[in-house]
């Protein structure tokens, strides 16, 4: 069993891998820089990838997959991307038509630039590279707000997020609302369990507060990657955890001035894909049959 967090520039992107399934969860802002890293460990084909939710620095790379043939064999995807493509097959001119719904609902700018027609932008690309690849299985998830543990597949379970494979008709004004409604915090969280080994919990950007009064259960040992790359936004999970010792918390994305927080510095044992504006480096944890271990250096982010 084996965990990678892969140096990308910006975003994150983690491998995971277990006998022969590979499970890649993100894939980074930059549309070349996973796939040059798959292609150079001769990795051609993912068996799972989970978009754990629209950001570019977590969907842009997955684009690349595709656009470059990596074979991805399952892709699990949030609901949103459904009713994009359903939307898009009825509606002309979408993006025009979201220019005007935008003017008409008085929407500020930078959120409209940012978000509304960035998530279209790339759920349409999305689209156009799907379209490439008919023996790709979709599964789609909805966020939840609340706590659910269900299994997937391979030992995989959603934490805040229920697959769904009925969706309702709805037309571009209520798409334009779903897509305003979205935010980094409602990222798809999923966690690998399996007997008596370690856990290893993807945080996407989620602040965690679907969990209420749930503490998340994990065993000794076990990985967790660090929410919003170790922004304060998710320090609730942090202030869960902080004195859950044996836990492993890895930190992927660049070093800023607000990111990591107070709150992910004082965790016992982390690591960083950067640390202090250094060189970017592969993180990666291999299980011996008790625990994890690695060659890397703790994170020394001041």
């Amino acid at each position: 069993m084996r965990f990678t967090a892969i140096p990308v520039s910006k975003g994150d992107a983690f491998l995971f891998q277990i006998e022969n399934i590979k499970v890649l969860v993100d894939a980074g802002n930059n549309q070349d820089e996973v796939y040059l890293w798959l292609k150079k460990k001769d990795i051609l084909c993912i068996d799972i990838f989970i978009c754990t939710h629209y950001d570019q620095d977590h969907i842009n790379g997955l684009i690349g997959l595709l656009k470059n043939k990596i074979q991805i064999n399952e892709l699990w995807l949030p609901e949103i991307q459904k009713y994009i493509s359903n939307v898009c097959k009825s509606a002309k001119n979408i993006l025009k038509q979201i220019d005007d719904l935008c003017i008409n609902a008085d929407i500020n700018k930078k959120i409209y630039k940012y978000k509304v027609k960035t998530i279209i932008k790339k759920s349409l690309r999305l689209n156009q590279e799907l379209n490439l690849v008919p023996n790709t299985t979709i599964r789609y998830f909805k966020y939840e707000g609340n706590y659910v543990s269900n299994h997937i597949s391979s030992n995989l379970y959603t934490q805040n997020c229920t697959e769904i494979n009925t969706f309702i008709n709805i037309d571009l004004n209520q798409l334009f609302l779903m897509i305003n409604s979205i935010r980094n915090a409602e990222s798809l969280v999923f966690k690998y369990q399996e007997n008596d080994k370690p856990n290893i919990l993807f945080s996407g950007d989620s602040s965690f507060n679907f969990n209420k009064n749930i503490i998340i259960r994990l065993s000794n040992g076990s990985i967790v990657t660090a929410p919003h790359h170790g922004s304060k936004t998710s320090d609730k999970l942090y202030s869960q955890l902080v004195n859950h010792n044996s836990l492993i918390f890895v930190r992927s994305d660049k070093k800023t001035n607000i990111r990591p927080c107070i709150d992910y510095k004082k965790l016992n044992e982390k690591y960083c894909t950067t640390c202090n504006y250094s060189n970017q480096v592969e993180v990666e944890f291999n299980f011996n049959g008790i625990k994890f271990f690695t060659k890397n250096n703790k994170c020394n982010c001041k």
